[in-house]
């Protein structure tokens, strides 16, 4: 029975391991990952919490992974909801249907949101949307400085210390064996 426990112990203990190796190794992609406006971007995908409501479908707290196409010319359609950076101020993410679309050239496409709003495609973020509920607010203290440090950092310190902790008491061990078996020689 003691050794099934210990066996149990052991596969739970892995992974959690295994789990918390691949939250750290997440997070650290999005940290090295995040663009120009503190958004973790991966090629065509850029990953958002939202801090707002924006519509009946996405709610404050939502952790959103919006994609486009291609870099050139999506394929948004009228009536498409999409998300893109406001112009004024760069760092805003906004949600928006698209209610008419001008073609500028073969690659590049400008976005009429609302009655009047344009949306050049260098502040487009994406038209398809995968919601991953809740996450938002738990990605945000995970990403922060605070989270981060508490998730991955000082575990990974700890972990070092404990292993040089025991690489030192392995050395100590040997070298009092080594001691032994010289007094004992010495001794004959």
């Amino acid at each position: 029975m003691e050794s099934v426990m210990k066996k149990i112990g052991k596969a739970v203990l892995v992974v959690f391991i295994v789990l918390y190796l691949i939250v750290a190794i997440l997070l650290t992609l999005c940290l090295f990952n995040l663009g120009a406006h503190n958004l973790a971007e991966f090629e065509l995908t850029t990953v958002i919490p939202l801090e707002d409501n924006f519509s009946s479908e996405y709610k404050e707290g939502d952790l959103l992974l919006v994609s486009k196409k291609s870099r050139s010319k999506s394929d948004v359609k009228i009536g498409d909801g999409i998300f893109y950076y406001n112009v004024e101020d760069n760092t805003v993410v906004e949600y928006g249907i698209v209610s008419n679309i001008i073609d500028e050239n073969s690659n590049s496409q400008t976005y009429i949101v609302g009655k009047d709003y344009n949306v050049y495609y260098n502040y487009f973020i994406g038209n398809r949307i995968t919601n991953l509920g809740h996450l938002g607010k738990v990605y945000k203290v995970l990403m922060s400085q605070f989270g981060y440090l508490a998730l991955v950092i000082l575990p990974t310190l700890v972990m070092v210390v404990v292993e040089i902790y025991a690489i030192i008491m392995e050395v100590i061990n040997i070298k009092n064996e080594m001691r032994k078996e010289n007094e004992s020689v010495q001794k004959d």
